[in-house]
């Protein structure tokens, strides 16, 4: 995704502000660093919480009404049924924005990794290095559907597509 400046976004798996500096200081010339926070990726998270707590509510006070004999087994079975659907739809919404995060979570190591050997160079390389390359990186894996697929040393993938 591209700001107004034309950069796109990178977003660190970190709300630390110190570790946004950082990356900010290294590739701020070639996108917009933002954290999770600021990329509304926990606020997400965070509604779906509300959402999941809110159904789950309404399921436990549709079951009550049923106890107490205020609907009809017809009626309750219907409530029941689109509820228990939200709830199912919400909470695969909910794993798939965790899902999401961990992996922001991992790409985030994988590029600290990157920025903490390219701090050790006593200059950054301008040219592709190939030591810094089998440093960093296990294999390439190329597919037919246009997919590589990186595999770093600590056996942590990154896919892209061509």
């Amino acid at each position: 995704m591209e700001n107004t400046n034309g950069l796109q976004r990178l977003i660190v798996a970190s709300n630390n502000k110190n570790k946004l500096r950082e990356f900010d200081a290294i590739l701020g010339h070639l996108y917009q660093v933002v954290s999770m926070r600021d990329a509304g990726i926990d606020a997400d998270i965070e509604e779906k919480e509300a959402e999941l707590e809110l159904l789950s509510g309404m399921i436990r006070n549709c079951v009550m009404m049923n106890a107490s004999a205020a609907l009809t087994e017809q009626e309750y079975q219907a409530q029941y049924t689109e509820l228990s659907q939200r709830y199912e739809s919400t909470k695969a919404g909910y794993e798939a924005l965790l899902d999401r995060r961990k992996q922001m979570e991992a790409t985030a190591i994988i590029f600290s990794g990157i920025l903490f050997r390219l701090a050790e160079l006593p200059q950054i390389p301008m040219e592709f290095n190939e030591t810094l390359w089998h440093t960093l990186v296990d294999h390439v894996t190329v597919f037919n559907d246009e997919r590589i697929v990186f595999t770093f040393t600590d056996g942590t993938e990154i896919v892209t597509m061509l």
